[in-house]
């Protein structure tokens, strides 16, 4: 039984356990049942990147939380059902972590799962809500539906109050929370956590071998509010509540089950970049391009409505073709794909995730060096690297090689050349572990021509290029540490994890580690991949 806390970081959770406000993962920890064990989430520190190298031990495809794509001519977004499917595509099915027999719940993808509900990559698909039954409890209760609608009113109350609250006492630094976040969080909060433990539940009782999970309830208002912000941290309360659910049941069906959490990244906290320049990431772009007119693609923000989007698919079915065109938020299809539509190609694309920023010029089919981007654009490039709240500028110079450009120095990465620094060293500031993501980024097929991180002070505050107050898809401050709780009777293996205190790079191995377990078990068949040896602090599968 593997549950997701979405968003939590090691040191957020620590606090919350030692506050109270995790009893029940105290007390396994405690009583020593189960190890807590951080892990690095590599760049970009995204749901759906960190799902997919848990589900399938894969992480070379998905390069943000949205980006252009080369191949199909168009902006992936990953909490859209049909960019999901074809994302889903590229992953290896035959690796799928909870393949022959598992159950996906609430995810970003299936995992080859033998029943779904509620997965964006599956949405569109026939049955996509899983089987009708498990939803009778939901109905059949005289007082749980009663019960969840009164709650979900309570927390829209809740969270008006508590919007006010922030503005009356001028907390810093905060953003707008605007009114459809009022009932955003409270279907998350609320209904799609009922609903996903009723799923759980009965799945539990019908023995299936492996369910993966998600819950949302924290990210969603940490998102918003911020990561350390007392609404937050309760919302942590109410899903140390599902977990001490799900012990109780496991203690009364016929199977036994061993419950794992995990959390898919961090966040951190920092005002946005548009408050603290004056302008968006995209209006930047266009000043230091100096053209008059530059037709820009822009998407940052929108997967706050992720589950929605899920929800509202999967209820519609594959029988409304329109049905993609429904998700909420500012990742709408008929915002975003005014290329596709019109036949036309945008001479910019700018994406933001986090304090993570990239962009394309899709006039190129291959992904332009530092010399043709400045032969077409001399200013952009130092401009960038000057402008208040970016910290860091990744542009490749030829195969396998980039160069990070900062504010008063550079350093090469890849090729014969790497590691060599003139001035100050552009990861000052951030922690030595994110070259190594930010080398396999290079390498990616997807990655963006230009990537940027923002700005990290020395607090760990990151300046987040979407709408969020806390934030997650870059590096710097709590967004890159995971945590991995484990039941202390399951075996770790040796060749997986790093030696000392030192965390897991990655949820690679972390895929693997579980697989083993579940060949362990007898629920899975043929015999556990092998991996190469951890070095400098990465795992390669």
């Amino acid at each position: 039984m593997i549950v997701q806390l979405d968003g939590v970081s090691e040191p957020v959770l620590r606090q919350a356990i030692m506050a109270g406000q995790a009893p029940t993962l105290a007390r396994w920890l405690s009583d020593g049942t189960h190890q807590l064990r951080p892990w690095w989430a590599t760049i970009p520190s995204t749901t759906p990147a960190s799902t997919a190298a848990l589900l399938y031990g894969e992480q070379q495809t998905i390069p943000a939380f949205r980006w252009w794509d080369r191949q199909t001519r168009g902006l992936l977004v990953a909490n859209r059902p049909a960019d999901a499917a074809v994302i889903e595509a590229r992953l290896p099915a035959e690796r799928g972590l909870p393949r022959e027999g598992g159950i996906a719940v609430s995810t970003a993808f299936s995992g080859a799962a033998a029943q779904i509900y509620l997965v964006f990559s599956t949405a569109l698909k026939r049955k996509a809500l899983g089987r009708g039954d498990t939803f009778i409890p939901l109905f059949a209760s005289p007082f749980l539906l009663p019960g969840v609608l009164l709650l979900t009113l309570g927390e829209m109350v809740k969270e008006t109050y508590q919007s006010r609250r922030q503005r009356q006492r001028q907390v810093t630094p905060r953003i707008a929370r605007k009114p459809t976040f009022v009932a955003l969080r409270a279907l998350t909060n609320v209904a799609l956590r009922t609903v996903n433990l009723v799923v759980v539940v009965d799945q539990m009782s019908r023995g299936a071998p492996v369910i993966f999970v998600d819950f949302v309830d924290y990210d969603e208002i940490a998102h918003h509010a911020g990561p350390q912000r007392p609404e937050a941290i309760r919302a942590i309360e109410g899903m140390d509540e599902v977990l001490a659910e799900l012990e109780r049941v496991a203690a009364q069906v016929d199977t036994a089950y061993d419950l794992v959490v995990w959390s898919d990244h961090g966040q951190s906290l920092g005002t946005t970049f548009d408050q603290l320049t004056g302008e968006t990431l995209t209006e930047r772009f266009r000043t230091l391009m100096d053209e008059e007119s530059v037709a820009t693609l822009e998407s940052a923000g929108g997967d706050d409505w992720g589950p929605l989007n899920a929800w509202i698919a999967s209820t519609i079915g594959p029988s409304r073709r329109s049905a993609d065109r429904l998700v909420l938020g500012p990742d709408r299809p008929d915002r975003a794909e005014r290329a596709a539509d019109s036949g036309e190609v945008a001479d910019l694309v700018v994406v933001g995730g986090g304090n993570l920023g990239m962009a394309w010029f899709p006039e190129y089919d291959e992904r332009p060096s530092l010399a043709e981007i400045s032969n077409r654009w001399p200013h952009l490039v130092p401009g960038l690297a000057l402008t208040p709240g970016v910290g860091l500028v990744m542009v490749g110079l030829g195969p396998e090689e980039a160069i990070l450009i900062g504010p008063r120095g550079t350093r090469l990465l890849g090729g014969a050349r790497d590691g060599l620094v003139e001035g100050t060293d552009p990861m000052t500031g951030y922690d030595a572990r994110g070259l190594v993501d930010l080398r396999r980024l290079n390498g990616m097929r997807t990655c963006g021509d230009i990537v940027l991180l923002s700005s990290v002070d020395p607090l760990g505050m990151v300046h987040a290029f979407e709408h969020q107050v806390g934030s997650h898809g870059g590096l710097g401050g709590p967004q890159n540490h995971a945590t991995l709780i484990h039941p202390a009777a399951l075996p770790v293996d040796d060749d997986l994890w790093p030696a000392g205190d030192e965390p897991l790079h990655g949820a690679v191995p972390i895929h693997a580690q579980i697989e083993r377990w579940r060949h362990a078990h007898g629920t899975l068949s043929g015999s556990p991949a092998r991996m190469a040896p951890v070095e400098d602090g990465e795992s390669a599968s």
